[in-house]
């Protein structure tokens, strides 16, 4: 994605999605935060969320900083996988 910054998606941990109308959107607010992206899509149902982060970032070191967080089960590049 270059020119545009990279994108994550995080996976939250059932107990943030059961908490939901309050640590979820605490949580994106946080990971806005740390990553000084924009949230793309919101948390689904199976609750993952996609963000957009700058360009400039470095994209390991902010997946490390999000997988901190309590409620984040995982963290991992959106990307497209393409058969060859």
């Amino acid at each position: 994605m270059r020119g545009r910054g990279h994108r994550i998606v995080v996976q939250f941990k059932p107990p943030a999605e059961r908490a939901g109308a309050r640590v979820v959107p605490e949580l994106c607010d946080e990971i806005r935060a740390i990553t000084s992206g924009t949230l793309v899509r919101p948390p689904t149902a199976t609750g993952r969320a996609v963000f957009q982060i700058p360009p400039s970032s470095d994209l390991d070191q902010l997946m490390h900083r999000v997988r901190s967080l309590e409620f984040v089960g995982y963290v991992e590049p959106d990307v497209v996988d393409r058969a060859q």
